[in-house]
């Protein structure tokens, strides 16, 4: 082989060689920065999966605190019928709308109550 054969054979050789090489490193930059945006995403996704713990939490509360005051308004209801029971005939006719306004009035709270519960545990559900 002569001069000229050999140089461009270490040329084709080299420049095969280089290529491979800054493919490879190519590759693995390439690798690096899907490793990087898999790891962000996981990190992301760990911070919505909290915030959604946090919400479920504080919905499970809110369902729990608005039965208690559908309980209480129970309680009330049963309360307003004993003491309509115990009233005396001459004030019977004022008690008895005092009574029918206050019942109807607890009772649209109660179903007021008892619709956000539901929602409330419709999106529990969802979650």
């Amino acid at each position: 082989m002569n001069y000229n054969e050999k140089a461009k054979f270490l040329i084709v050789f080299m420049s095969l060689f280089l290529m491979n090489g800054c493919t490879y490193y190519k590759a693995m930059n390439a690798q690096e920065q899907r490793r990087a945006i898999i790891e962000s995403n996981l990190v992301k996704e760990y911070d919505i999966s909290k915030k959604q713990v946090n919400e479920k939490l504080q919905l499970e509360k809110k369902v729990n605190l608005l039965k208690s005051q559908v309980s209480n308004i129970d309680k009330e209801i049963q309360e307003l019928k004993y003491r309509n029971r115990r009233v005396k005939s001459d004030n019977m006719k004022l008690a008895r709308r005092e009574y029918i306004k206050q019942l109807e009035k607890l009772k649209k709270r109660k179903i007021e109550l008892q619709n956000s519960i539901k929602e409330n545990t419709e999106t529990l559900g969802v979650m």
